[in-house]
C-alpha cells in the first residue's frame, strides 16, 4: 500500500508525544511523506491533492475555534463537496453529536479515538480508503498505450497499461516493438508540414479560403489514414485490443477510456499525429474513423524531463489570461538578438491585430466568485492601456506569477492568447554535418517597443512558478512549437494548435474546452477530448477541431489521472 498516498498530511490539537509518535509511524506505511500540522489555520494554507490522505486527530471544537470560516465539521464537508477530494480519517471524540453530518461525507471514515490501535487502524483504514476511492463513479478504469516513435530507428516500441485512481494494475512493456520504416515516416511529416503551410496561407485569403474549404478535410484524411497503417503495425493492433478489454467499463454503454500517447522526438514531431484515422483494411473489426473520436491522443516529447509530477490541489484551479494583442505602430525589440533582427528583417515587423480581448473577456464569464471553494477562477494580465509611460506585459506576467507563488496561491494554469513566432535553420556543426537549430520566441505588448521573449525563458519562468498546463493560442501556427519548447522545460501539459486558426474558432474551443474541465471534474484529458468532438461537431469544415495538440510530460499516465485529476 506504500504507493497509494503520495504523503499523509496529520493534523492534531493537544495529542501527546505518544499519539504523536505512533501515528507518525503508521502513516510511514501508507506514504513516504508525512507532514505534520497543529492548527486548522495551517491546514486551510495547504493545497490538498486527491493522492493525499488527510488525518484529523483532533477534537471538531478545536476545528471551529480556528481562523478558518466555519465549525470544522463544515470546514471538512466544504473539502469534500469539492471535485475529488483528499480521502480523510477524522478521530472524532463524540460520534453522535456530529453524526448527521458525517454521515453524508463521502470518502470519509469516521471513529473515536483508541489510543492503543492507531498502528493497525490506519493500516487498515488506508486500503479501505484506497479501495472506496477507486470504486468511486467518477474515477473507472482507464488504459495508456504508449508508442516511442524514432526517425533514427527502424521500429517503434509498445508499452501499455491499465490504471485505477489508486495505481497500476496491469502493465506491459516490449522492448523489442515491430520494425517499420523510417523513410516511410520522414515522408509522412514532410507532407504534414506541406500540407500545414498550404492550409495556413489558404486561410489568409477569403478568396483561396473558399476554394480549399471543401478540400482541406479530404486531404487531412488521407494524411491521417496514411499515418495510421505506418502505425499500425501487428503489435500496435493487438496491444490496443488488449487493453481495451482491460479498461471495459461496468456500463455496457459506456466506451473504454484508452489514451495513446505517442513519445516523438525532435523529427517526428511535425507529423499530424492528431489526424490518426483507422481504415478498415489496417483496422480489422475496429469501425472506420479518426482515433480522437475514441480515444485521448496525447505527445511526449522523447527528452529527460519524463518524471514530472503534477501538483493541482483540490478546489479551485487558477488561471492567469494573457491578452498579448501587440501595441500598434510599435517594433518589436530585438537589438541584442542578431538572429531574431535577422528573422524580422526578412519578413517584417508588422503582425495583424488579434481579437485575443474577446477569447479571454469569454473565459473571464466562466470564473468562480471569489468566495467559492471550488471551480475555475481566471485572473487578467492587463493590457498596455492609454498611458504613454513605459510598459511592459511580459513584466506585470512575471511579477503576478511570483507574488501568486510566494502567497501559497500559485498559478495553476496560463492562458496565453497572442502572437509567437517560430522558424528553423539550417547549418553546419564544426565537422560539417548539417544542423537543424530551431528558434521560438513568445510575443508581448509593451512601450516603447513589443518584446519577444525567447520561448526557452517563457517556459523557464512557468516551471519555476509552478505552472501545470500552459494554454497556447497563438497565430501563424507557432503554438505547437512553443508547446514543445514548454514541454521540454518543465510544464508538465501544455496544449497548442499546430497551424493557424480563425479567432472566433479559438474563442468557441477555449469555452468549450474550460466548460468541459468544469463538467469533468477538471481533468485536463477528458476537457480536451471533449472540446474537440465539440468543435468537430460544430465547425466540421474548419480546421479548429484537427490543429489542437496536447502534450503529457509525466512519464506515469497514473500521474495525469489521479493527482492533476486530468
Amino acid at each position: 500500500m506504500s504507493m497509494i498516498f503520495r504523503r499523509a498530511i496529520i493534523a492534531f490539537d493537544d495529542a501527546d508525544d505518544d499519539l504523536r509518535y505512533s501515528l507518525g509511524q503508521s502513516a510511514r506505511r501508507i506514504s513516504t511523506r508525512i507532514h505534520l500540522v497543529n492548527s486548522l489555520e495551517e491546514l486551510g494554507r495547504l493545497r490538498l491533492r486527491q493522492s493525499d490522505l488527510l488525518v484529523i486527530a483532533a477534537d471538531l471544537p478545536w476545528l471551529a475555534g480556528s481562523p478558518v470560516k466555519g465549525e470544522g465539521v463544515n470546514w471538512v464537508q466544504e473539502r469534500h463537496g469539492q471535485p475529488n477530494p483528499p480521502p480523510t480519517i477524522m478521530f472524532v471524540e463524540d460520534l453522535g453529536r456530529y453524526q448527521d453530518k458525517l454521515a453524508r461525507l463521502d470518502l470519509c471514515e469516521k471513529i473515536a479515538p483508541n489510543p492503543n490501535g492507531y498502528n493497525a487502524l490506519l493500516a487498515e483504514l488506508a486500503q479501505r480508503l484506497a479501495r472506496t476511492r477507486d470504486n468511486q463513479p467518477n474515477s473507472p478504469k482507464y488504459a495508456v498505450v504508449d508508442v516511442t516513435v524514432s526517425t533514427t530507428r527502424p521500429m517503434i516500441t509498445i508499452g501499455a497499461g491499465v490504471y485505477t485512481t489508486s495505481g497500476t494494475s496491469y502493465y506491459l512493456s516490449d522492448s523489442l516493438g515491430d520494425e517499420v520504416d523510417p523513410e516511410s515516416l520522414a515522408q509522412l511529416i514532410k507532407e504534414s508540414r506541406r500540407f500545414g503551410e498550404s492550409l495556413s496561407a489558404s486561410m489568409k485569403s477569403a478568396v483561396d479560403w473558399e476554394t480549399e474549404r471543401m478540400k482541406w478535410e479530404v486531404k487531412y484524411r488521407r494524411l491521417g489514414s496514411q499515418l495510421y497503417q505506418w502505425l499500425a503495425t501487428p503489435k500496435f493492433r493487438s496491444t490496443l485490443e488488449v487493453v481495451r478489454g482491460l479498461a471495459k467499463p461496468a456500463g455496457a454503454n459506456q466506451p473504454a477510456r484508452v489514451a495513446l500517447r505517442l513519445r516523438v522526438e525532435r523529427d517526428a514531431y511535425d507529423a499530424c499525429w492528431e489526424a490518426l484515422f483507422r481504415t478498415s483494411s489496417t483496422g480489422g473489426a475496429d469501425s472506420t474513423g479518426y482515433l480522437f473520436r475514441d480515444h485521448t491522443i496525447t505527445r511526449q516529447i522523447a527528452n529527460d524531463n519524463g518524471g514530472l509530477e503534477l501538483e493541482i490541489a483540490d478546489g479551485v484551479v487558477n488561471v492567469l489570461l494573457v491578452n498579448s494583442n501587440l501595441s500598434p505602430d510599435l517594433l518589436i525589440g530585438s537589438r541584442d538578438d542578431p538572429a531574431l533582427r535577422a528573422h524580422l528583417d526578412e519578413v517584417g515587423d508588422e503582425f495583424a491585430p488579434l481579437d485575443s480581448g474577446a477569447e479571454t473577456a469569454a473565459l473571464q464569464q466562466l470564473s468562480a466568485p471569489s468566495t467559492s471553494t471550488a471551480g475555475i477562477r481566471f485572473d487578467l494580465a492587463g493590457d498596455v492601456g492609454a498611458d504613454p509611460g513605459p510598459f511592459s506585459l511580459w513584466r506585470e506576467v512575471k511579477q503576478k506569477l511570483r507574488t501568486a507563488h510566494q502567497e501559497n496561491t500559485p498559478y495553476d494554469a496560463i492562458h496565453f492568447a497572442g502572437h509567437a513566432i517560430a522558424w528553423s535553420e539550417l547549418t553546419a556543426d564544426d565537422l560539417g554535418n548539417s544542423v537543424t537549430i530551431d528558434h521560438s520566441y513568445v510575443l508581448f505588448p509593451g512601450r516603447p517597443e513589443n518584446e519577444a521573449v525567447p520561448a526557452a525563458d517563457f517556459a523557464r519562468t512557468l516551471a519555476k512558478y509552478g505552472v501545470q498546463l500552459a494554454y497556447l493560442s497563438c497565430c501563424q501556427g507557432t503554438a505547437g512549437k512553443i508547446a514543445y519548447e514548454i514541454a521540454t522545460r518543465g510544464v508538465p501539459l501544455a496544449i497548442g494548435f499546430t497551424w493557424d486558426v480563425n479567432d472566433s474558432h479559438a474563442v468557441h474551443f477555449a469555452t468549450s474546452f474550460y466548460e468541459s474541465l468544469l463538467e469533468s471534474d477538471l481533468r485536463v484529458c477528458a476537457a480536451y477530448d471533449a472540446a474537440r468532438r465539440a468543435m468537430h461537431a460544430r465547425f466540421e469544415g474548419e480546421p479548429i477541431w484537427a490543429w489542437p495538440v496536447l502534450i503529457a510530460q509525466a512519464k506515469e499516465w497514473s500521474a495525469i489521472e489521479t493527482c492533476l485529476r486530468a
